[in-house]
Order: C-alpha cells, then structure tokens, then sequence
C-alpha cells in the first residue's frame, strides 16, 4: 500500500502449509518503509494482518521509530571569481550574495565562521547575533565590523540578513 492504504496479498489456496509460512515470513522480512519528511514524527505503526482460508483473522502491529536524519547546511556563494579593485570594497548582495540554509535548523541558532585571507569582512548588520559565546561547539570571534575572522551564531534569517550586503575590503 501507498499513503496510508492497506497492500492485499492473496496466496492461493493450493499453497501447502510450509510454504505458506515461508512466503508470508519472507514478504514481513521485506517490508520497508521511506519517509521523505525532514521532520518525521518520532513513530509509526505497521499492522499486519493474515487471514486463513476459513476466514479466521489475526493482527500483529508493530512500532517503528523514525529518527530524522542530520541534513548538512547548505552555503551558497557566487558561482564566478569575483574581482576587485585594492582598497575598494567588493559588497555581497543579489547575483553575487552569499546566504546560508539549514534544514534542520527548525528556528534553533547556527553557527557560522567567515574568514578574510587578505583584508576585513564587515556584516551589513549585527541584529540577532551573538559574538560572545564559548561552548563545545566553539568560541565567537570578532564583531562583524572590519573582521580578518568573526565567527557568530543566530537564526537562519538573522545570519542571512547579516550576509545580505557583507563587504569585504582588500
């Protein structure tokens, strides 16, 4: 079955006994189940039902449980090189902008790090971000402003806000 429908396998009734449990263990042996959510809920149920030739019925129900898978983040960046004259800054918006994406995020802060080889990055804005923070996961660094390296967390929209109109000076 298909989105919440029953699947019917019919064997016939000239099937001996053995065979029958065989065929009926393979075929539970082989049942698969795909989610294509990014945030599945936690269970499902399968319920498998095998009635005899009198008629007779029983029911066995079984509980999966689904654990959601960690999705990379996503950077998207200009496909080109990009150019620059020295000591003229280069802004990252429209066809050249920079933003990220996480699905599975779910309105949870990310980290993001940025560094400059040969010159500062300046953040078109710092609303919703935080530079202060030491944990497992790392420690913030600069403060967006004429940075070599920030590293910085926030919502997904609040970080792309920031890299909508990121500079960088060489």
């Amino acid at each position: 079955g298909k989105a919440g429908s029953d699947l019917l396998i019919r064997l016939g009734d000239d099937v001996n006994t053995e065979i029958m449990a065989w065929m009926v263990d393979s075929m539970a042996q082989s049942l698969a189940y795909w989610n294509s959510s990014d945030t599945p809920t936690a269970s499902r149920y399968i319920g498998i039902t095998l009635t005899d030739r009198e008629g007779a019925e029983t029911t066995r129900y079984m509980e999966i449980q689904v654990v959601a898978e960690n999705d990379a983040p996503v950077n998207t960046v200009p496909d080109t090189t990009q150019t620059v004259n020295e000591d003229t800054p280069l802004t990252f918006s429209g066809a050249n902008g920079i933003s990220i994406s996480d699905g599975d995020a779910s309105g949870n802060d990310v980290q993001v790090t940025i560094t400059a080889a040969n010159g500062v990055l300046s953040l078109s804005q710092t609303t919703g971000l935080s530079f202060s923070f030491t944990d497992s996961n790392g420690t913030g660094e600069g403060d967006g402003a004429d940075d070599t390296a920030m590293t910085f967390r926030g919502s997904v929209a609040a970080i792309n806000a920031a890299l909508d109109g990121l500079t960088y000076q060489g």
